[in-house]
Formats: C-alpha cells, structure tokens, sequence
C-alpha cells in the first residue's frame, strides 16, 4: 500500500470517526432532550393534578388546604426533585459518555497520526537510503568512465 493510499486512509479513519463522534454526541443530545421533555410534560401533569386539587379543596374547605394536599404538595415537590436530579444524572451520563468517546476517538486519532507519522518517516529514511546508494553508484560509475578515458587518451 502507498504512502497516499495510506494518507487517505487515515484521513478516511478520521472523517468516519468524527463522523460517529458527531453521531454519538446528537444522540447524547436527543435522550437528553427526550428525557426533558418527559420531566416537563409530567411536571406539568402534576402541576395541572396539583392546581386541581388545591381548588377542590379551597372548595370544600373553603378557607384551609387540608392535611392531604399538604402531603400531595410534599409529594410533588418530592417528584420535582427526584425528576430533576434524574434529568441532571442522565445529562451527566451523556455527557460522561460523550468525554469517554472524545477521549477514546481522540486516542485512536493520535494512534493513527503517530503510525502515520512514522510510516512517512521510514518512507524518508528509505529515500534517503537509496539516493545515497544512487550516489555512490554513480561516482563509482563517473570512475569507471573517466578511468577508460583516461586510458584511451
């Protein structure tokens, strides 16, 4: 294989992988999104459950909120908390998950620059190499000449 066919390769390597890295951090995003919009619509649920049974009970009670909406309150807040610390640990996990694939890709990038980089440089020492030897060849060649014309004269 070719130092370009090579070259290409990497460079086809590092297009797919950022490629699937872009892939993976939409994908982050969107169950981030989705799990989002999960809480908000059943927070809004709740807050619509809950503004209904405040006006039930300002109905019937019709001055105090009795002992039951105080612990459907507490509930409620409660599910607000437990909601929002289960958005923010799936957003951490995305987000873990995505600094592990950057890191992972990010690696195996520098793996795949380090291999190319020292292939290029044994393509240069081989060069190197064998104009030497052309070199030589030729003086020896120049030599060789210029003894039979030194002998013909």
């Amino acid at each position: 294989m070719s130092t370009g066919a090579s070259l290409k390769n990497v460079k086809t390597d590092e297009i797919r992988i950022r490629n699937y890295q872009n892939q993976m951090e939409r994908q982050a995003e969107m169950e981030i999104r989705e799990s989002r919009a999960v809480h908000d619509e059943e927070l809004r649920r709740l807050q619509e459950h809950k503004e209904m049974q405040l006006q039930a009970m300002r109905h019937a009670y019709d001055v105090r909120i009795s002992k039951e909406a105080e612990t459907m309150e507490a509930r409620l807040e409660e599910i607000q908390r437990e909601n929002a610390a289960r958005v923010a640990n799936t957003q951490k996990a995305g987000e873990d998950e995505l600094k592990r694939l950057n890191e992972k890709y990010d690696s195996q990038l520098e793996s795949l620059r380090t291999k190319s980089e020292e292939k290029v440089k044994d393509v240069q020492q081989q060069t190197a190499n064998t104009l030497k030897l052309l070199d030589r060849q030729s003086k020896r060649t120049e030599k060789t000449i210029s003894g039979r014309e030194g002998g013909e004269a």
